[in-house]
């Protein structure tokens, strides 16, 4: 299985061996480390590729990819041309992180703006001013939802059992789904959010 981790490279190393240990254990085998930036315009990256390195020369029982979560900024567009933040793993895939409290005004532009890239919006189900026809129209913009499972609440719920989200990772907090609501989800579908939507991102025939 697939994983996608915005905690681990802000953990001290022996904490990250740990958690890393934790998603062996619970049977993934590739993990894409991702690092939030642009919170508040900044995008200083130099140590956690260092970081990110050890970690990948160091532990041996995953396959590490590295990428940025980032934070939707006025800079965006140029920074991620500019390639001052970084897509997952060096491909056209990029998490965009929205604000909480308000819907972006420009961000049906910044959409256009980065047409030549995959968007994945992190942690979709957060965003309270989306309603299921919001939903509806960015998927069919092509924008692909990620949810934490740690986080499958009613509306994180509604949109699995709808097949809308595309990558359903730890993120922030390593647990596995609930067996119930596992039982529910179509065998397909769940190899989908947890290997094959991952396939292009890695370069890997899976």
């Amino acid at each position: 299985m697939f994983d996608i981790n915005n905690q681990i490279l802000q953990l001290r190393t022996e904490e990250a061996h740990d958690e890393l240990r934790r998603l062996v254990d619970l049977g993934y085998t590739d993990v894409i480390l991702t690092y939030p930036v642009l919170e508040d315009g900044t995008y200083e990256i130099d140590d956690i590729i260092a970081k990110f390195n050890m970690y990948k020369v160091s532990f041996k029982d995953l396959n590490l990819y590295l990428g940025n979560e980032v934070h939707y900024h006025y800079s965006i567009i140029h920074r991620l041309k500019n390639k001052d933040v970084l897509t997952l793993n060096q491909s056209n895939y990029v998490i965009i992180k929205l604000p909480l409290d308000k819907k972006p005004e420009l961000l049906n532009s910044m959409f256009k703006a980065l047409s030549d890239y995959v968007i994945i919006l992190s942690n979709v189900d957060e965003y309270k001013y989306f309603n299921f026809k919001d939903y509806i129209e960015l998927k069919k913009q092509g924008i692909k939802f990620l949810v934490k499972i740690g986080n499958l609440r009613r509306r994180g719920i509604k949109l699995l059992k709808h097949e809308m989200i595309d990558f359903l990772v730890t993120y922030d907090n390593i647990k596995t789904i609930n067996s119930k609501l596992k039982k529910k989800i179509n065998i397909g579908y769940y190899k989908k959010i947890n290997i094959d939507n991952y396939k292009d991102i890695v370069n890997f025939d899976l």
